[in-house]
């Protein structure tokens, strides 16, 4: 049974003694006379410190799962006076001077508008989104990860047991036919760098080989369009060509190493209870907001009032002459936290036992029922796959050749995410009308965690890819057109 708890712990307030000096001359001949020097004290004010929220089981149990959810917010103010803080002045009664005096703690500057704009102390979120929700979706107080299905479908594919696919061995063939193209590209390679050396050579003043391509005035000299169209053939067979076939290469010598290492692991594991984690940093949109406070004036509450001194001396206002800023900050973290722990068993089929080194071979060279293979040895797929991973959305659903049979007794995940509120605030008085430098009171820290059993379900979706720079560039070389070089002018 869950149970909701709530504790909060509290800053308790302390005093702070002021003493102010008079700065005028002469003083004797007020009547009655002023002080030399006045004291006051103020109150801090009691500041929350701590702010917690639990749901979770209270029964605890050695190697039991259970749901939880928590959320904290913590202020850690100094306890001590001697906060650094702003210079306090006091006016005289007569309104003639003023008592400039010692430092006060800037907690006690965070009043007035600075209040109602962000909150108590402590507890400065209004207006800032939240992370504690009362009663979300009906379900405790911690909101769900968004794109939790995602989530939850990739720390299954990475943790399930089974035989990675090093390369596509089928595309991989198949795509050797388009070598076929690959000696046309090296003569014309051979026959631009000829023409264009020619073309330097006879004619010696032109010291960059860009004159020389531009040139229309003979057969020899070749065009721009002829150079691009060089350019991008080279690069394409490049990108399509040569790279894929070094990479199948260190890909098919990797699945003959490490397959048979893999495989034994598998066999010495099926049948037994295996306990298996995830972790995913996930990226947060939300940006840094910053909200700054117009000027004010400090007055009310405990500053108000006259402190008197002697019945043959005058006092002072016990209201500071100064005037404040504040400025809020929210800082979230730049990555959440999303965890997965999985407890499962499998076995193998007693033929795939007896065949699992040939059948794990065949797994990581990609000779499986894999629907790619299909798509991607269909032309321009690939154009497809930038704008719409169809290839991945189809890999997903191949049937390996070392696939277990796995049944998963307990799955969990969790959610963790971060994030910091910010004051700083700086003052000024009568006597200095230029603002100091800011001051920064100590950081709130709101964190959220949420962990939940869940039993997976399968998911099936579409993921969308952003074209990436690479992919852009391919973009532009296949805009160029590849066919009959154009007839040289003359």
């Amino acid at each position: 049974m869950l149970i909701t708890t709530e504790k909060t712990t509290e800053h308790s307030g302390f005093s702070v003694d002021i003493e102010g000096s008079y700065n005028r001359d002469p003083k004797n001949s007020w009547n009655p006379p002023i002080a030399d020097k006045i004291g006051t004290s103020y109150t801090q004010p009691p500041v929350r410190r701590l702010y917690s929220k639990l749901r979770s089981d209270p029964v605890w149990s050695a190697g039991k799962w259970k749901d939880c959810q928590h959320y904290s917010c913590v202020f850690s103010p100094d306890r001590s006076p001697k906060t650094v803080g702003w210079p306090c002045v006091l006016k005289s009664a007569t309104d003639i001077g003023h008592y400039p005096g010692s430092v006060a703690p800037y907690e006690l500057a965070y009043s007035g508008l600075a209040f109602s704009t962000y909150g108590p102390l402590g507890n400065h979120l209004t207006g800032l989104p939240v992370l504690l929700q009362d009663d979300v979706d009906g379900d405790g107080f911690v909101p769900k990860p968004p794109a939790l299905d995602s989530y939850i479908t990739a720390s299954l594919r990475a943790m399930m047991p089974g035989i990675k696919g090093e390369l596509s061995l089928v595309n991989s063939l198949i795509e050797l036919k388009d070598f076929r193209s690959l000696p046309r590209t090296l003569l014309r390679l051979k026959d631009f760098a000829l023409r264009l050396g020619s073309s330097i050579t006879k004619r010696p003043k032109l010291k960059a080989s860009a004159k020389a391509i531009r040139s229309r005035y003979s057969s020899d000299h070749p065009t721009m369009s002829e150079s691009l169209g060089v350019a991008s053939d080279a690069y394409l067979q490049t990108q399509f060509n040569i790279l894929p076939l070094l990479s199948d290469i260190a890909g098919f010598t990797s699945a003959i190493k490490r397959t048979r290492a893999r495989v034994n692991d598998l066999l010495v594991r099926q049948g037994k209870r295996q306990v298996k984690h995830f972790k995913l940093l996930v990226p947060m949109n939300q940006a840094t907001e910053v909200s700054g406070e117009a000027l004010y004036q400090l007055h009310g509450g405990q500053f108000d009032g006259y402190v008197g001194n002697t019945s043959v001396q005058t006092g002072a206002y016990a209201s500071p002459a100064c005037s404040f800023k504040c400025v809020r900050e929210m800082i979230p973290d730049q990555y959440a936290e999303f965890h997965a722990q999985v407890e499962y068993n499998f076995w193998f089929t007693r033929f795939q036992t007896e065949n699992a080194q040939w059948l794990g071979l065949l797994d990581a060279l990609g000779v499986n029922l894999n629907p790619s293979i299909i798509w991607n040895a269909i032309p321009w797929t690939f154009v497809v796959d930038w704008v719409v991973d169809i290839s991945r959305w189809l890999d997903q659903r191949k049937m390996l050749n070392l696939e277990p049979a796995v049944n998963i007794s307990r799955y969990m995940w969790s959610w963790k995410y971060s994030r910091t509120t910010r004051l700083r605030i700086t003052a000024n008085t009568e006597l200095n009308p230029t603002f100091l430098g800011y001051v920064y009171l100590p950081d709130l820290k709101e964190t959220i965690y949420r962990r939940e059993l869940h039993l997976p379900t399968q998911n099936s979706f579409l993921t969308g890819s952003g074209l990436s720079s690479r992919e852009l560039s391919l973009g532009v070389a296949l805009a160029i057109p590849l066919g009959k070089r154009h007839k040289l002018r003359k």
